[in-house]
């Protein structure tokens, strides 16, 4: 039986509670502003940012439409903040850490009152995360994944009664689904499975109100459709290079699984193993919905396992949002505060004892062993020792000084108009529109994309750096505007991506080429033997 606690016993852990919400946050803020940092390859999203806003329209280099960012979501957003912040570097730090404190806020809110204490607990263990903390900046979407990931917890609270007919049930939720894919398309992987049960549970009102099902996939449908128009594929130009047509083999791509989820594991053990835990829980409970929330972690994780992490070589950029859902989904399986502390305390323990714990980030107690040589390394410990880390802003307020800004900024004075890189989100946004870079990794230039990467000009095979060689006539090609393609079959396959990418957009045979190239000629190109120039 359990013993009677009076009210005036209750009110001092009711009014500790905004004080541990407020404490945890401050962690947060500590930690994010310590391991703030920014990747080159934000850089991409920033030239397409000022391409816009220069009138170019939505391109990379302003003579062809190549969509070279991953995510239309996240571009939009910091579009908006380039309104309002001129330079990027800062404006996206903004965004993201404003982005995040929202998705705490959004998980509290989800809390009943009693148990708003799992708040504290949740901000706390975010904080001691390296994954989480990292990808938090870094200029990339996933702090907008975190902020969808809590939107759907606070909706499922909000919604106590998964059998109504209100059509907003099920609907809000597959509208999620929809900004996700437009965050990350991997992201639906993370939602699809709890929203498929709603759908199943609602299957009445789904059937009878075809118009909500529209309004919510709306944003998804309608950006696939403006992608095929203006830029000729639904698919952004970065899945091309690093996914669809790398020539990688399937072994390959597990061994780069096996290691990246070893490397989050390593990062983050505490997490991994609460998410265990927390499905054995759910599953007891029979608590469908988390569970299926939790099934989506692990789908997650088997599409990092299958190919998804040959994309990139950023240690934790892929399971960060993975683990933040997860993490909320662990939290709310708390029963009593005792729970919460002992969980408090295991994440703090660890936090003291790994080198790479956010805390001890930018102290002479930081090391991690995934150095630059490694399939995935620490790219924001790279940024911190490259100066494209907020710490540095107090010495140098006009951020970035990486060098291969400095480096873009050279290029920007130089008479010269194309330029072949690898590195390019630093580069090319510095030198300017006026320059066409194109990147051997293909990221940015829909030819290059298409084709398997070159073994022997890349000997190691790097995680999301698979260089192409040039083929014969290509650089002459980039140079005059013209097709000089040597090998017949190659010729003919860049003469429809000219007509997609640099045509005008309502051009008739530009239409038949589309056509051509989304349902005739296959998503990639098998690259002639010759050698590159």
């Amino acid at each position: 039986m359990r013993a009677m606690v009076s009210p005036t016993a209750q009110e001092p852990a009711r009014t500790a509670v905004p004080w541990a919400i407020g404490g945890a946050l401050l962690l947060f803020a500590i930690c994010f502003y310590r391991n703030a940092w920014v990747v080159d390859e934000a850089y991409v999203f920033f030239r397409t940012t000022e391409n816009l806003f220069d009138g170019y329209g939505l391109r990379w280099n302003v003579d062809e439409r190549v969509a070279a960012y991953t995510s239309p979501l996240w571009l939009l957003l910091t579009s908006i903040v380039r309104l309002f912040v001129s330079n990027p570097f800062y404006g996206v730090l903004l965004l993201s850490f404003v982005t995040s404190l929202a998705a705490f806020a959004l998980f509290a809110g989800s809390l009943p009152s009693a148990e708003r204490w799992k708040a504290a607990v949740f901000v706390f263990c975010c904080a001691c995360s390296k994954s989480i903390v990292d990808f938090s900046s870094s200029g990339l979407e996933t702090p907008l994944l975190y902020l969808l990931a809590a939107g759907f917890i606070w909706w499922l609270a909000r919604t106590d009664t998964p059998s109504s007919d209100a059509p907003a049930v099920w609907a809000v939720p597959l509208g999620m689904l929809s900004l996700a894919f437009l965050t990350r398309p991997d992201a639906v992987l993370l939602f699809g499975p709890a929203c498929a049960l709603l759908l199943i549970r609602c299957r009445r009102s789904v059937i009878s109100q075809p118009l909500w099902i529209a309004a919510a996939l709306a944003p998804a449908i309608a950006w696939c459709v403006f992608a095929w128009i203006y830029y000729g594929f639904v698919f952004p130009n970065t899945a091309y290079a690093k996914l669809f047509c790398t020539g990688l083999g399937f072994d390959d791509k597990v061994r780069f699984g096996l290691r990246y989820l070893q490397q989050g594991l390593t990062a983050d053990a505490p997490i991994f193993v609460w998410i265990a835990i927390a499905f054995l829980a759910t599953v007891a409970r029979r608590s469908a919905l988390q569970t299926l929330l939790l099934v989506g972690v692990v789908a997650s994780f088997g599409y990092l396992l299958l190919g998804a992490a040959s994309s990139t070589h950023m240690a934790g950029k892929l399971i960060a949002a993975p683990l933040f859902l997860g993490l909320t989904v662990a939290v709310q399986t708390l029963r009593t505060t005792r729970q919460g502390l002992a969980a408090v305390s295991v994440f703090a323990v660890f936090t003291l004892i790994s080198p790479m714990s956010p805390l001890k980030s930018a102290t002479s107690w930081y090391s991690t062993p995934w150095t630059v040589g490694e399939d995935f390394f620490d790219t924001k410990e790279a940024a911190h020792l490259s100066g494209a880390a907020l710490l540095g802003w107090s010495l140098h307020p006009d951020m970035p000084i990486h060098r291969w800004y400095r480096e873009g900024l050279a290029l920007k004075q130089s008479p010269k108009r194309v330029f072949f890189r690898r590195a390019i989100g630093f580069v090319a946004f510095a030198a300017g529109p006026d320059k066409h870079i194109v990147d051997l990794l293909g990221l940015s230039d829909p030819l290059l994309a298409r084709m398997p990467f070159d073994e022997h000009a890349q000997p190691k095979t790097r995680p999301g750096h698979f260089q192409r060689s040039l083929p014969e006539g290509y650089a002459a090609s980039i140079r005059t505007g013209e097709n000089h393609l040597k090998d017949p079959a190659l010729r003919a396959y860049y003469e429809l991506l000219r007509s997609a990418t640099r045509r005008p957009i309502w051009d008739e045979q530009r239409l038949g080429d589309l056509i051509a190239l989304n349902f005739e000629q296959g998503r990639c190109f098998e690259a002639a033997d010759e050698p590159g120039e």
